[in-house]
């Protein structure tokens, strides 16, 4: 089992994190990510995202629960409130329950957002398999990514 390296202390200066681009797979549009902290003892990843108007993020099934803050921007989720979803909009909290089964998560605008996330996500990919991603996974992917 991989180690994940648990950070120095609690505090992380956001704007001194450099964006990486996300996995193509788990999205379009060119969404940048930032891992903010990894809590391996509770299987927590926090996460903040950059996703350009136009931007999916692909469907995919929480594990867990997750909490996130939108600080700009409009997340379509679930297919908007016409169909039964919902817009979180700049200020806006939103909550994912454990379960939580997403079709294409779509920006109606520049967003930025940032998720806690308790255990893995399954990604649905294109080709109709799927993905799990963990906070293992994340830190690994961000570690390739920052050296």
């Amino acid at each position: 089992m991989m180690q994940v390296q648990k950070p120095k202390d609690a505090y992380v200066q956001v704007n001194e994190v450099q964006w990486q681009d996300f996995p193509e797979q788990f999205h379009s549009g060119g969404v940048k990510w930032k891992l903010l902290n990894v809590a391996p003892e509770f299987g927590i990843w926090t996460v903040m995202f950059f996703c350009p108007n136009g931007s999916i993020l692909a469907p995919h099934i929480h594990h867990g629960p997750a909490e996130g803050y939108v600080f700009d921007g409009i997340l379509e989720l679930r297919g908007g409130p016409e169909n039964g979803g919902a817009l979180c909009i700049k200020d806006g909290y939103l909550y994912e329950a454990t379960g939580a089964e997403h079709e294409e998560t779509k920006m109606l605008a520049d967003t930025t957002f940032i998720l806690q996330m308790v255990g893995p996500i399954s990604w649905l990919l294109k080709d109709g398999s799927q993905l799990n991603q963990t906070c293992y996974d994340a830190q690994k992917l961000w570690s390739e990514q920052i050296h």
